[in-house]
């Protein structure tokens, strides 16, 4: 597996030299810029492109000197930047043996280090820090030296050459020097936003509120002066040093220079700031100006300055990782954004990351709408007008932002592009060449059109047009007469869509054929297809008619499917129910039609041999339970009216009544019926063993649903067992 390494740190530092001025002097300028990237050597699932470089604009006839970090990564870094200046009197040349002094501000004063050169001469060298209106720069990325230093596919050797490159768009460049001159390059305009520079103390005294929104620069003790936000990917920082006074035609000879030096991490390697340096935990030691005086590390060893190989960068104070670790810890981050886009042409959106490095959904927005347009749900943007830089927005449930940059340009002339070519197709269909069109809108003039698998899709080299032949992907590729290449993608699949892909159809009924649609999007018709039932006894298609069949409920879906002469197919899950039950059919689902008591059933009767009496056959104790005959208004049989009733659903709906004179009552759910026949039937019928004089009951069925009802007539009969002759 390829191993993709990360950024620990990255220095820039650019040397600004103002050479002696004289009596009718020019004010000169001399750049020298170095650097030192280091990466960890740890695998990652998903590796990141962070970068940052410096931006030094410098004009040598006024003394404006701009200083500001542009982020050309695909990520948020935190940035910091260190000024060191030199100055000598009486000489042009560097003094022999000078040191670089760093600036640190003194007294509260982000723009005096009270080191003495601020004031040499006059009113000269005067800082100017911060910028009140939002400062137009060209970016670096794309200029000639980036593309040059560039290496495809490696980030790690392409960082190494563009992350040393400092930008100057004021025409101060030396020529065999890391300055890049973007006076003239056509790079994307971009601003570095409106910013104040305060010292750490100033910042420290804010509130929650006033640092959230804050965005400028903080100056340390030490002499770093940090970003106070995440720098998003494609964004600028605002101006640190805006400009310094030189002194006029009539002063003394002098040399005076600025060095600055950048770095950054990404979120990954914050703790290279953070945590403490390989050589033990920085302790600070201050002087009665608010300036650093002492920087030991715990065992009192000096601590190493800027970056040495295989180890972080110099730890920041207690008091600036506060401030970063409250900036991570409270902001989102877009990883793998797009900050320069084509006109006419989209992107996906960057990952949006929380502090421990989830996955965070927001809502997409942007502050240009006619430039670089964005959906808001999927957060694809799409280069509308050239022009920009346009800020794209991405707000969480909880109202937290992260924001990142594109700017658009125009399409190269030799850029081709497909007019809606097809994307989809069946196998089968036959397509014309979609028109092409270059950079500028015209219309291209394609000579020559190949397939990568003609399995799945022809193309005629001279007409472009498109045979679909088989399932799966194929690459279309045109080209002019100079070679230029349009590019485009073709699935054919064998399938067919229904909408809906499932039906449900009562038994004895149909139902229409759901809409079918091909790979384009068009209607196929049913008529046209084949079809083929899993189960014709559950399930038949009336194609003419464009109808599916219910025959007989099938329990589990029938799969139907629908062919055409190309072997397209579409397959439709049938689902058959039962057909609709009227009340009568629910009663006689649920009502025996009659009940005959068996001989030995509980309610048989038997006529007794002891003096004539009339005994219950489902008697234990046959004395106690005789009956005189003359007292007939007790001698009844029972039986339960579950007896009368199958296991069907339909049974909890049934009630009974009856007006036959034999049946003597119906409660607590049973039937109450006399033992003995009538007269009649003995005279009709004669005292037979086995003769069962019926009673009847009438059943009725009322539906839940539709209070719909339904009634018939039960028999119930007791066996009357003749054993003694009256």
């Amino acid at each position: 597996m390829k191993r993709n390494k990360k950024r620990v740190l990255s220095g820039i530092t650019a040397v600004c030299c103002a050479a002696a001025v004289l009596l009718v002097g020019t004010f000169a300028w001399q750049a020298v810029s170095s650097a030192v990237n280091e990466f960890s050597d740890r695998q990652r699932s998903n590796p990141k492109d962070p970068g940052g470089n410096l931006h030094d604009d410098f004009d040598s006839s006024t003394g404006d000197k701009k200083i500001y970090v542009e982020n050309t990564g695909d990520t948020d870094i935190y940035v910091r930047v260190k000024l060191q200046e030199i100055l000598g009197l009486g000489s042009e040349t560097k003094p022999a043996g000078s040191q670089w002094e760093t600036h640190m501000p003194a007294n509260g004063n982000v723009a005096d280090g009270d080191e003495g050169y601020h004031d040499a001469i006059d009113d000269a060298f005067t800082w100017t820090m911060g910028n009140t209106a939002p400062y137009s720069f060209k970016s670096i990325v794309g200029a000639a030296e980036w593309s040059s230093g560039t290496i495809a596919g490696d980030i790690e050797g392409s960082r190494k050459n563009t992350d040393k490159l400092v930008g100057d768009a004021l025409g101060s460049a030396q020529s065999g020097s890391t300055i890049v001159d973007l006076g003239s390059a056509a790079t994307a305009n971009k601003q570095a936003p409106a910013a104040q520079v305060v010292t750490m103390e100033a910042y420290k005294a804010m509130n929650a509120t006033a640092k959230e929104s804050f965005a400028g620069w903080v100056y340390d003790v030490d002499g770093y002066a940090y970003w106070s936000q995440p720098l998003a990917a494609g964004a600028a920082t605002g101006l640190l040093l805006n400009g310094v006074t030189i002194p006029g035609a009539e002063s003394e000879t002098y040399y005076y220079a600025i060095n600055a030096i950048m770095e950054y991490v990404d979120m990954d390697d914050l703790a290279a700031w953070t945590s403490a340096g390989t050589d033990g935990k920085r302790e600070i030691t201050l002087n009665g100006k608010g300036q650093m005086a002492s920087d030991k590390n715990a065992q009192g060893a000096v601590i190493k300055e800027g970056s040495q190989t295989g180890q972080t960068t110099i730890e920041a104070s207690d008091d600036a990782k506060d401030m970063l670790l409250t900036i991570a810890n409270a902001s989102l981050r877009a990883e793998g954004a797009t900050t320069l886009l084509n006109k006419g042409e989209t992107a996906p959106p960057p990952t949006v990351k929380d502090a421990d490095g989830k996955t965070v959904t927001v809502t997409w927005s942007s502050s240009n709408e006619s430039i670089v347009s964005v959906d808001p749900d999927t957060g694809v943007i799409t280069g509308v007008e050239v022009g920009g830089p346009v800020t794209v927005t991405g707000t969480d449930q909880n109202g937290s932002e992260v924001t990142y940059q594109v700017s658009v340009k125009a399409k190269d002339p030799a850029d081709l592009t497909a007019v809606d070519p097809p994307a989809n197709l069946n196998v089968g269909d036959q397509e014309d060449a979609p028109i092409v069109k270059d950079g500028n809108g015209n219309e291209a003039d394609i000579v020559e059109w190949e397939s990568s698998d003609p399995d799945v899709a022809t193309v005629d080299p001279d007409t472009g047009e498109i045979t679909a032949v088989g399932p799966g992907e194929t690459t279309i590729t045109g080209k002019d007469k100079d070679g230029n290449e349009v590019i485009f993608d073709v699935t054919v699949t064998d399938l067919f869509t229904a909408t809906p892909s499932a039906v449900t159809v009562k038994a004895g009924e149909e139902v229409a054929i759901p809409v079918i649609t091909n790979a384009k999007g068009e209607t196929v018709s049913a008529a046209d297809l084949t079809w083929v039932s899993a189960d014709g006894s559950k399930v038949t298609v009336n194609a003419a008619a464009g109808k599916i069949n219910g025959v007989s409920a099938s329990g589990t879906a029938v799969k139907i499917t629908g062919t055409d002469a190309s072997g397209n197919r579409v397959e439709i899950l049938v689902t058959v129910t039962a057909a609709d039950k009227s009340a009568e059919d629910k009663l006689n689902e649920a009502v025996l039609e009659e009940y005959f008591a068996a001989e030995d059933a509980e309610e048989s009767i038997k006529l007794g041999s002891d003096n004539g009496v009339i005994v219950p056959a489902y008697s234990n104790n046959m004395a106690d339970n005789a009956i005189n005959p003359g007292d007939f208004s007790k001698n009844y049989g029972v039986v339960s009216l579950s007896k009368l009733l199958t296991n069907s659903q339909y049974a909890q709906n049934v009630t009974f009544t009856s007006t036959d004179s034999k049946v003597v009552k119906i409660e607590n759910g049973n039937v109450y019926l006399w033992y003995l026949p009538t007269t009649q039937e003995m005279i009709d019928n004669g005292l037979n063993d086995g003769y069962r004089p019926p009673a009847v009951l009438t059943a009725t069925y009322t539906d839940p649903d539709t209070n719909e009802t339904a009634s018939k007539e039960v028999s119930v009969c007791l066996y009357f067992d003749v054993s003694v002759d009256l």
